[in-house]
């Protein structure tokens, strides 16, 4: 069984997978990478199960993620992947995962914390 420690960094090495798959392109571009964006919704979906397994203690140490919402676009792209817009994905993927690594890094810094 994974630590909570492993699956932080699980996901935020699948963060700079999924930036790096995306590339500089916009979502159309992306759109017509099927490669990529074969990498990039597998990426996701990683991320999306690794934080899902990830402990209410320690999410409650990082009420800003939003957790649920991650979770949710994993099983979207699993249960109902005929669903998935790659511009979109694009999108949240340039916006969103910036941040979810800095609020990561945050995290996993606060849980080795001695004084934690």
């Amino acid at each position: 069984m994974r630590s909570d420690r492993e699956r932080l960094d699980d996901a935020r090495a699948f963060i700079r997978h999924a930036r790096a798959h995306l590339g500089a392109v916009d979502g159309q571009a992306f759109a017509g990478r099927p490669e990529a964006a074969h990498a990039v919704t597998y990426a996701l979906v990683v991320i999306g199960e690794a934080l899902g397994q990830v402990s209410p203690d320690i999410k409650s140490l990082a009420p800003t993620v939003p957790w649920r919402a991650i979770k949710d676009v994993r099983n979207r792209l699993v249960h109902a992947y005929w669903t998935i817009d790659l511009p979109i994905i694009a999108g949240m993927v340039a916006q969103e995962l910036d941040p979810l690594d800095e609020a990561l890094g945050d995290l996993t810094r606060r849980i080795e914390a001695p004084d934690r």
